[in-house]
């Protein structure tokens, strides 16, 4: 008497796109063949999403096919799905670290594929690695200073990152500090990661200009299937931001930005990279000049006023005077 086949337990949690893609991956590793209906039933997702769901597997890759041999379920290439990856314990231990790091990516897929990544690995970790790994959060110590949340933009991140992986168009409405949602029709470029945030670089053709999105004020991502774009080969995001100070784009050129500081404020400011322009001198007065070529941006003179008690902006003359006004008006406040 044939047994009949085990009932699979249907996801309890709708999972996104790229999550079930991961999953279904995972499933044709490790089962001989998954079918059509089997994944419908694990997921909770129609026919159609199903096959959408295999065609991003084909897309990325995967030698994956329909075998008539096993009643029409879906398989992978033999030699692909022997192919495994093995880390050492150092390597599994830096993607440790890299999981602390991104704690502010929390309740997100990243997030989540990451911890998978990173449990599916250390299974072959001895028990005293294993240990170590889970207290690594206490024995590597990161501290993030005011990190945004991203758990309600899951499927915003899923949708961005599909838009990125296939080069395909993004509609956005995008909520700026202060003002009503505006759309933008956006050929996304790359993710960045700034001062445990996270802002998408993107050419919007809506504004016929390149922009930066804070992810964090899009309300709503949708992805233009088929909606392809050449990605320009000659992209570099760093190249994106030279002479700024952070990430703010400003018209203009860089100018000269120089500064005087106390002999017990320059060891603290000497010791970190703000800059690649940046340059160091000691001035007749005892105190250290620093200058940098940079566009004078909000984010610069945010920094300067982090500094000012022991430091003093001697040029250009916009920030001084824009110190000045801070100053002033900060003073009244609390007078």
């Amino acid at each position: 008497m044939t047994r009949p086949a085990p009932q699979t337990k249907p996801q309890t949690k709708k999972l996104t796109h790229a999550a079930r893609v991961l999953r279904i991956r995972e499933m044709l590793d490790s089962q001989a063949a998954v079918s059509v209906a089997e994944l419908m039933q694990t997921f909770g997702v129609s026919r159609r999403t199903v096959y959408n769901d295999l065609r991003a597997l084909e897309d990325a890759g995967v030698p994956i096919y329909a075998d008539p041999a096993r009643d029409g379920g879906w398989t992978i290439n033999y030699t692909a799905k022997r192919q495994t990856l093995t880390l050492t314990v150092a390597q599994i231990l830096s993607l440790g670290v890299a999981r602390h790091a991104l704690s502010f990516l929390e309740g997100t897929d990243l997030r989540g594929e990451l911890e998978s990544v990173i449990a599916r690995l250390s299974r072959g970790l001895s028990p005293r690695y294993r240990e170590f790994l889970g207290q690594l959060e206490r024995k590597i110590t990161i501290v993030q200073r005011g990190p945004k949340r991203y758990a309600d933009r899951a499927e915003i991140l899923d949708e961005l990152l599909s838009c990125l992986l296939y080069d395909e168009r993004v509609a956005l409405s995008y909520r700026p500090p202060g003002q009503g949602v505006r759309k933008h029709e956006v050929e996304p470029l790359s993710l960045l990661v700034y001062s445990e945030s996270l802002y998408l670089i993107g050419r919007s053709l809506t504004r016929q200009a390149h922009r930066i999105f804070a992810v964090d004020r899009i309300t709503r991502a949708s992805r233009l299937r088929g909606a392809r774009f050449e990605y320009p080969a000659d992209f570099d995001p760093r190249a994106f931001f030279e002479g700024a100070f952070g990430i703010t784009l400003q018209a203009g050129e860089p100018e000269e930005v120089e500064l005087l500081l106390d002999a017990d404020q320059a060891p603290y400011v000497q010791e970190r990279g703000w800059h690649p322009s940046q340059r160091f001198e000691p001035a007749a007065d005892g105190r250290t000049r620093m200058r940098l070529r940079v566009r004078p941006t909000i984010e610069l003179l945010q920094w300067v006023l982090g500094h000012i008690r022991g430091a003093e902006v001697v040029r250009p003359a916009g920030l001084r005077d824009a110190v000045r006004e801070a100053l002033a008006a900060a003073l009244a406040r609390h007078a």
